[in-house]
């Protein structure tokens, strides 16, 4: 689940904002993430309007891993 409450983000536009900036970078790992065993909920707050993609997505990764939720990249090989 994604959440941003209007006391820790703002308003309906900066809260809607959170979510997608969120959700985006969730799905573009979803299929990394296991299957079973785990609830995701995140939960925005004001920095993660103002954060950069590439620190967002970072964090929100290593986040992800440190809680087992995410699976490692396999390395295709040729």
């Amino acid at each position: 689940g994604f959440v941003a409450s209007r006391r820790s983000v703002g308003g309906s536009v900066q809260r809607n904002r959170a979510r997608r900036r969120l959700r985006e970078i969730v799905r573009r790992r979803w299929p990394r993430i296991v299957a079973t065993g785990y609830w995701l909920e995140f939960l925005a707050l004001a920095p993660v309007l103002e954060a950069p993609h590439e620190v967002l997505a970072s964090e929100i990764e290593h986040m992800l891993a440190l809680s087992g939720a995410l699976r490692p990249i396999v390395a295709t090989g040729a």
